[in-house]
């Protein structure tokens, strides 16, 4: 074969994105087996016709403009006041219900809706490090605490959507309580511009929704797993977690004032750190 037919060759060959082929972070079918994430073909623009790019772009354009699967991501936010085993559960049990790439856990550095906690930002984002160190697809990130002023969710999706590019499927996950005042969060609206909502649901909680949160949600609301992840964000789905666990950081840190044991609620990494940095002190006598 001649030179020139040999590059020719190679510009039509199509090139995978190894993330493409690999199995290590798909959702799971029922035997066991990874479910198909399109593989990508890189082609070049003069080659196909408008229609076929725009499909290409919103199927396959991933983080900063990469080819392969397009990546899917959740924030999980909160004080972590501290972080438990509550909130690592649900970060496990989300990730692998919506065959996610990772979960980001964001420490709230100024909560907008009540006191800033008893412990530093810095502490908080310490013992959430020591918690998931080493556990597969969960990320401490501490965006939160270099920004001024309160931390809004709107702000720290905008900036994840930022990183990520327009076609990644991005998730806020929020606990059922928090959903019910939604509506009055700053910016609301911004939320779905920049992301999907799942709200984690309590199965004995099935109170009418607020007249503002209603209207917020109205039209947005998908059943699937599948239809959610159609879109980059924009539409809300309710989802039940199979161990909803009844630990409250306040009881947690009630039992550590008290000097009462906070095993098995904690990581044992986690109440190491608070025994060596003397945090949540027992109250003096």
């Amino acid at each position: 074969m001649k030179h020139d037919d040999i590059q020719r060759a190679l510009q039509h060959a199509p090139v995978f994105s190894p993330r493409a082929l690999d199995d290590s972070q798909r959702p799971l079918n029922v035997d066991g087996s990874a479910q198909e994430r399109e593989a990508v073909h890189d082609t070049s623009p003069h080659e196909h016709d408008h229609s076929r790019l725009e499909e290409a772009s919103e199927t396959s354009r991933g983080f900063e403009g990469c080819l392969g699967p397009v990546p899917r991501v959740a924030m999980l936010g909160g004080t972590f006041d501290p972080i438990h085993h509550g909130h690592l559960r649900s970060a496990i049990e989300l990730r692998e219900a919506l065959g996610l790439d990772h979960v980001r856990l964001i420490p709230c550095h100024q909560p907008p809706h009540r006191e800033a906690p008893g412990v530093s930002s810095e502490e908080r984002l310490a013992m959430l490090e020591v918690a998931i160190a080493g556990e597969p697809g969960l990320m401490a990130d501490d965006r939160e605490l270099f920004r001024e002023g309160p931390s809004y969710s709107a702000d720290t999706l905008a900036s994840l959507r930022a990183e990520y590019g327009p076609q990644a499927r991005l998730v806020m996950a929020i606990g059922h309580d928090a959903f019910l005042k939604l509506g009055e969060w700053h910016a609301a609206e911004r939320l779905f511009d920049d992301a999907h909502v799942v709200v984690i649901e309590r199965p004995d909680h099935d109170a009418p929704l607020p007249p503002a949160l209603e209207a917020l949600i109205a039209g947005r609301e998908v059943e699937t797993v599948q239809a959610l992840m159609a879109r980059p964000g924009g539409q809300l789905l309710r989802l039940s977690l199979p161990t909803r666990m009844a630990i409250s950081a306040t009881f947690v840190r009630e039992r550590l004032a008290l000097g009462d044991s906070v095993r098995y609620l904690l990581p044992e990494t986690v109440i190491r750190h608070i025994e060596a940095h003397d945090l949540y002190r027992p109250q003096s006598e």
